[in-house]
């Protein structure tokens, strides 16, 4: 039976998430979470999303906490079991453009994707 993993992702866009130490929810911002075949681009097909959160539990006494970004979370389904890529993208227009962010934050580059193996 396939599990559950909740993952985080933060995004910084100047002036909506530098407004105070919490994650401020605005509706033009939307983030998500997914993972697709290892060595693939998340902006092409094949892959599969799950909508995030705002994490309103995120703020200054978080571990890891950076004034300027906001923090979503999704609880995602794990896939079968075999090996994939995950990322998390992000919108600030209301989900007409996307920025894919890798583990080392935006402009996705295929060696810095996140690994999954899942059993």
């Amino acid at each position: 039976m396939p599990g559950m993993l909740t993952v985080y992702g933060r995004v910084n866009i100047p002036g909506i998430t530098d407004q105070s130490e919490f994650t401020d929810p605005i509706g033009a911002v939307l983030g998500w979470v997914g993972y697709g075949p290892i060595n693939t681009q998340p902006s092409g097909g094949g892959w599969t999303w799950t909508a995030a959160t705002a994490n309103a539990g995120y703020n200054s006494g978080s571990p890891g906490w950076v004034a300027n970004e906001d923090e979503y979370q999704a609880d995602m389904l794990l896939p079968a079991a075999g090996n994939y890529d995950y990322a998390y993208r992000f919108s600030g227009d209301f989900g007409q453009t996307f920025s894919y962010c890798d583990l080392n934050g935006g402009n996705y580059n295929l060696p810095q994707a996140g690994a999954m193996t899942t059993f």
